[in-house]
């Protein structure tokens, strides 16, 4: 005979369920215990699955976008958005874009790895980002300087699979970058040769001192410079002086001679040799606050600040190569036939208030040389009242002038009256006296023939 097991919820509150009954109820939680543990697993795994995919496909991989005249770019900058540098760097890019015959929306982000070198928070950064734009189509990807690349070159496979990428404000050409593929851009081309020797000319010293910091930055300007120690031109005596503190700068460099010049290949140290950087222009300030030395430097963000000058690379002018190669890619130009910027053009700029600071004139620059903080002129001072004194002067000028004329106009007029009236006494003198002498004729003729005509009488009566 057959027993039907009771109800759930007949048997649960049961003294005494039956024996076939539980079974049924462990059958029935086991078999939920190990759903709930698939559903758990696959949540997990398809939450691990969606973490591992790139933020977004390539435009190229969209043919669609390819199409578009609206395009989307990542900037990814190296440091933050205050920094100096990246400023430029950012205003020129975005300036770039907006004269580009694409519709271009621009995103920045900031990996701030001056102030945070280590870059332990790597992986949070690109989660981060992931995250952000993982509904947003990126037709290319943009980095500054070395750290951001660094980290593209080791993640673009987990986190930009299939995105070309266009760098900018990378120091070293290196092999590994000219032959990646997906990869092109500009390369910072510092003019350190040419100021070094520029230096060197300029002060007549074969000394010189070198601020540097020991980041990969720091470290990358200092290899170069080393390279070029044994060029003709450049100083023979470099002493090179790592991680300086602000508070440090007198007391480190003040016992070399004044007319040694200093290059600020990189930065200073706010309060210790592992403090955070100062920024460019703090730099500047503060070395020549407490130096009298000439200041060198080969990035225009010192100029303005304390430095003498240098050739100069711009911010804003590398952006702008940077911009011409991001056009050529998102026109549908392949990545690998948009050729790197080996070198970029620098230009010769130099502060005229730190030149005759420091005692070396304006007269002795390179051609072509922009000059900057330079002593307006008495005109270029004045110039409103120059133009005031002027326009009165002009305006007496005239007025007297006019005035001249005038009076030499009317002395000739009073001249000709009085030649006239004096020309009309005469003439009346003259007709006076021949209106006597008409009358002494007329009166002499008529006694005439009054003494005729008395003789006649006289004959006729006698």
């Amino acid at each position: 005979m057959m027993v039907n097991p009771m109800p759930a919820a007949t048997w649960l509150f049961s003294k005494r369920p039956p024996l076939s009954s539980i079974c049924c109820l462990l059958q029935v939680l086991l078999v939920y215990g190990l759903a709930s543990n698939s559903t758990i697993d696959s949540a997990v795994a398809s939450e691990s699955a969606q973490r591992a995919q790139p933020i977004i496909s390539s435009a190229t991989t969209q043919t669609a976008a390819s199409q578009q005249t609206s395009k989307t770019v990542l900037v990814i900058h190296s440091y933050h958005s205050e920094f100096p540098w990246t400023a430029r760097v950012k205003a020129g890019i975005n300036q770039g874009f907006e004269e580009s015959a694409f519709d271009v929306d621009v995103y920045h982000e900031f990996l701030d790895t001056k102030r945070y070198p280590d870059l332990a928070y790597q992986s949070t950064f690109l989660n981060y980002v992931q995250d952000k734009y993982r509904d947003t189509p990126i037709d290319l990807l943009m980095v500054g300087d070395d750290p951001g690349l660094r980290m593209i070159m080791e993640t673009r496979d987990q986190y930009f699979l299939d995105l070309p990428v266009v760098f900018l404000g990378v120091n070293r050409v290196r092999p590994e970058l000219l032959e990646t593929p997906w990869l092109t851009g500009v390369f910072e081309n510092h003019s350190t040769l040419e100021t070094l020797v520029e230096a060197k000319r300029q002060t007549a010293s074969d000394n010189l001192i070198v601020v540097v910091d020991s980041t990969s930055t720091g470290k990358g300007r200092q290899q170069k410079l080393e390279d070029l120690m044994n060029q003709p031109g450049v100083p023979q005596n470099i002493i090179v002086k790592t991680d300086l503190v602000a508070d440090q700068i007198a007391e480190t460099l003040g016992e070399y001679p004044d007319d040694w010049p200093v290059y600020a290949l990189s930065l200073l140290r706010e309060d210790s040799a592992d403090g955070a950087l100062l920024n460019y222009e703090k730099t500047a300030q503060l070395l020549s606050q407490a130096l009298p030395n000439p200041i060198y430097a080969d990035m225009s963000v010192y100029l303005g600040h304390g430095i003498v000058g240098g050739m100069l690379l711009d911010g804003g002018y590398h952006a702008s190569l940077a911009i011409d190669l991001a056009e050529q890619i998102l026109n549908g130009t392949p990545v690998e036939a948009v050729k790197p910027i080996l070198e970029s053009d620098n230009q010769w700029m130099f502060d005229a208030r730190e030149l005759e600071r420091t005692g070396l004139g304006l007269e002795n620059l390179p051609d072509e040389s922009i000059l900057i903080n330079v002593e307006p002129s008495f005109y270029e001072r004045y110039r409103n009242l120059v133009w005031l004194v002027v326009a009165i002067m002009v305006t007496g000028s005239v007025t007297i002038t006019v005035l001249g004329n005038a009076i030499r106009r009317q002395k000739k007029a009073e001249r000709q009256v009085a030649e006239r009236t004096g020309a009309l006494e005469s003439a009346l003198e003259k007709l006076s006296e021949s209106q006597l002498q008409l009358v002494q004729h007329e009166k002499m003729a008529s006694l005439g023939n009054l003494r005729v005509f008395l003789i006649l009488c006289k004959r006729f009566f006698t």
